[in-house]
């Protein structure tokens, strides 16, 4: 039990990183998690989801078409919690705990327990992944899990050569297309990658390999399938590529390596982050800044143990990381931090390989320390014999003690440094992200719009229509989650819902539609409206929404 206790503190940390006051943090709520969420709320009620599809491969949405592995987990949690926001992102939690866990499974059978603990520290520490592990958009689901465990079966089969364990990463990789749309590039790549670091070992377990890519080919088929034969479902992808009619073909190319290398540039990783609110908090890197001092010892860590598979391994996967976020274009001036997500593992396990390297350069000298602290024991025991003894024991005792103070005390205070700035760097940044950033954020997360509702919903049978404007993201999906809209009553009442990406719903229930409030307000007689601060002026608000910066977010407008 006593070398479990470290891991074990680590993911009890993690779990106090992610699961709490996950209402508050970050402000509520995205459009991306109200959608995830009530699809896997109609998946449990009907199964079918919000449009009627029963059991859909890919995810209708807002006609993004979303892969459905992340809607799908959250199955269990909407019947647990419910339709609220905590359960939708106590599915990311969830998920960011378990990759937690799991990279110290790898990093462990990769390197060694010492080098797992501390990459499954740095992983449950690091801004990046406590950011993606609160917030219940796509690629917070069972992406980097999937990848993670994939890998680590993958290892465990190269070292003891068990099909179970090879399969288990067919299957993991295999549904890591099912979770977010980057695998897609990201995970064939990584599959080609590591079958040219063991192609010998392939093709003596020839059997295992085979059943493995049958396994793979099965699981990947029906997606395959639904993508190949459904032209729609390239809405989102024709939007973003970077490959566009209009662009000259080594344009993008240009374009794409320049992205590529932007999530590498120190100002991205330590210093700034990501420019988008609703991914990273503002001012801060994606990674501490003493992740700067660790990464090159985690790289000369890597060179020193000669462990030529692992490091071409992690190396490639370093590589391939931001390639998906690369392929598309990144409208922020900064690199995508979701898209470039996979990517993520490898930096915490460098990190961590990092203290490793400082452990196992400072371990000698702890190990001289504690034989000096033996001899003085023994020299206090020898003490109580005649004067002669007395003074060859008074003699080493003088030894020690100015070994002790010279020995190590340039490598222990650099090692106390490096802590403390860990330290500090952590606090910092923590308490930035549970504290100001709620506030800071507000207006990317759509707040208010939860407010307004809980209005609409005290009042909605003192009018005859309900109207919420169409400046907000989306406004019939906020409209059913915090209404708890039956789905089936939802799938009857609807409008009819186009082919367009990001299409909005116009009418949905008995009395709710979206639309041009000053339009509509004087068309409409009964009725209460949602709208932005800048609408119909001249007319007096019942309330106004503020967001927590104090600025106007919604008002209630009443006729």
């Amino acid at each position: 039990m006593k070398k479990y206790i470290v891991i074990i503190i680590i993911l009890l940390l993690a779990a106090a990183l992610r699961f709490p006051d996950l209402e508050r943090v970050p402000p509520p709520f995205n459009v991306d998690e109200a959608v995830n969420a009530y699809d896997a709320y109609s998946l449990l009620k009907t199964g079918c989801d919000q449009w009627g599809h029963p059991w859909p491969i890919t995810m209708r949405a807002f006609n993004d078409y979303r892969r459905p592995a992340t809607i799908y987990s959250a199955i269990p949690f909407m019947a647990i919690f419910g339709l609220t926001i905590y359960g939708i992102r106590a599915m990311a939690a969830f998920w960011g705990w378990l990759c937690v866990l799991f990279l110290y499974r790898l990093v462990r059978d990769m390197f060694t327990p010492r080098a797992g603990a501390f990459a499954a520290l740095m992983l449950a520490l690091a801004p990046w992944h406590i950011a993606f592990s609160r917030v219940g958009l796509e690629a917070c689901g069972p992406m980097l899990f999937t990848v993670i465990a994939g890998l680590w079966c993958g290892w465990r089969w190269h070292r003891h050569h068990r099909p179970g364990w090879l399969i288990a990463a067919g299957m993991f990789l295999g549904l890591s297309l099912y979770t977010y749309t980057t695998t897609q590039a990201f995970t064939p790549l990584l599959l080609l990658i590591c079958g040219l670091i063991f192609f010998r070992e392939f093709w003596t377990y020839r059997t295992h390999a085979l059943i493995t890519i049958i396994i793979f080919i099965l699981i990947t088929a029906p997606l395959a399938w639904a993508v190949v034969t459904n032209d729609v479902t390239w809405n989102r992808l024709n939007r973003i590529s970077m490959f566009q009619p209009d662009l000259p073909f080594l344009e993008s190319l240009r374009n794409i390596g320049t992205q590529w290398l932007g999530h590498f540039k120190p100002g991205y990783l330590f210093i700034e982050g990501d420019a988008q609110p609703v991914h990273h908090p503002q001012g801060f890197g994606e990674l501490y800044w003493v992740d700067a001092l660790l990464v090159p010892l985690g790289m000369v860590y890597l060179m020193m143990k000669r462990k030529g598979k692992a490091t071409v391994l992690l190396l490639a996967w370093l590589t391939l990381g931001p390639l998906p976020a690369a392929l598309t274009i990144e409208d922020m001036g900064t690199a995508h931090s979701m898209r470039g997500m996979l990517g993520l593992p490898v930096w915490a396990i460098v990190s961590g390989l990092g203290w490793a390297q400082i452990v196992n350069w400072l371990q000698p000298d702890i190990e001289s320390i504690i034989d000096e602290l033996t001899n003085r024991r023994m020299a206090n025991s020898e003490s109580r014999m005649g004067n002669g003894e007395w003074r060859m024991a008074n003699g080493e005792w003088r030894m020690a003690n100015h070994s002790i103070l010279n020995v190590s005390f340039f490598k222990l205070t650099l090692i106390g440094l490096l802590l403390g700035a860990l330290v500090w760097n952590a606090i910092t940044v923590l308490h930035h992200y549970y504290t100001v950033y709620p506030i800071e954020a507000g207006r990317s997360f759509e707040y208010g719009v939860r407010e307004a509702m809980e209005y609409v919903l005290a009042h909605e049978d003192e009018y005859d229509t309900i109207v919420l404007t169409n400046w907000i993201s989306q406004p019939h999906i906020f409209a059913v989650f915090f209404k708890h809209y039956d789905p089936r009553d939802f799938q009857r009442t609807r409008a009819s819902y186009g082919d367009q990406l990001s299409e909005k719903l116009t009418v949905w229930g008995d009395k709710y539609i979206t639309g041009d409030v000053d339009k509509l307000y004087t068309e409409l007689d009964n009725a209460l409206f949602v709208a932005r601060p800048h609408m119909l002026r001249d007319v007096d608000p019942v309330l106004v929404i503020n967001h927590p910066d104090g600025s106007p977010a919604f008002k209630i407008i009443v006729k």
